[in-house]
């Protein structure tokens, strides 16, 4: 698991690890099964404590919100790596779409 797991819909559990995004019913039957966007072979990833898995209802439909776990070839404190890197992804569970938003923009303080 890569974040607390989350309530979706009124009736489902989302839960993001490694191998994806997994919905399951309350009696822990999987419901469905999305696949990363990306491989994230042996990436690793920070937990945060308490952080879990969000929904949100966007035009009548149902969505999830995750932190993005996307790679690049760039490493944290590398410029390249703020001019690309968004930090969470909007997932449609419908279409099992990703979609990254919410650029980080990281200013030069003097």
């Amino acid at each position: 698991m890569m974040e607390v797991p989350g309530f979706f819909g009124s009736n489902q559990i989302a839960v993001v690890g490694m191998k994806g995004i997994f919905l399951y019913d309350y009696e822990g039957n999987l419901i469905k099964k999305m696949d990363h966007p990306e491989s994230l072979g042996g990436a690793g990833f920070m937990a945060f404590p308490g952080k879990h898995t969000e929904s949100t209802e966007i035009n009548g439909n149902d969505y999830l919100i995750t932190k993005s776990v996307r790679s690049r070839d760039s490493f944290n404190g590398e410029m390249k790596f703020y001019n690309t890197f968004k930090a969470l992804e909007l997932v449609d569970p419908e279409s099992a779409s990703f979609t990254e938003m919410v650029r980080l923009k990281r200013e030069v303080c003097f």
